[in-house]
């Protein structure tokens, strides 16, 4: 926070795009925080953070193809919980054999 203050930049903070771990909504909220205390800034974490689309889109992929080799329990969204009911609702996976084998999902943003 004191970079921030020494450039003069505090109030052009804007959004953040992190991955989906709980710790960068401890961050974000940390972050809320210090804006007002500090700077008397009005800062709304939960609107301010953008999660990567390209993370949430493997996760949900690998969660769908391979659902028993998947730990859920190490996570804490509430979306991970549904995917959960999903997979292990399922006897058999839905794709075909060679659509089995991809392992992850690469954007053509990665290429440019």
């Amino acid at each position: 926070m004191n970079v921030v203050a020494d450039y003069g930049t505090v109030a052009q903070i804007r959004y953040f795009v992190s991955d989906n771990t709980d710790s960068n909504d401890t961050l974000m909220n940390s972050l809320q925080k210090l804006l007002y205390e500090r700077h008397n800034i009005i800062y709304d974490a939960k609107y301010h953070r953008l999660r990567c689309n390209n993370h949430t889109i493997n996760l949900a992929a690998r969660a769908f193809m391979f659902p028993k080799s998947l730990k859920f329990d190490s996570l804490s969204d509430q979306g991970w919980a549904e995917l959960k009911k999903i997979a292990t609702s399922s006897h058999h996976s839905p794709m075909p054999p060679r659509l089995q084998k991809v392992t992850r999902i690469q954007s053509i943003e990665r290429y440019q």
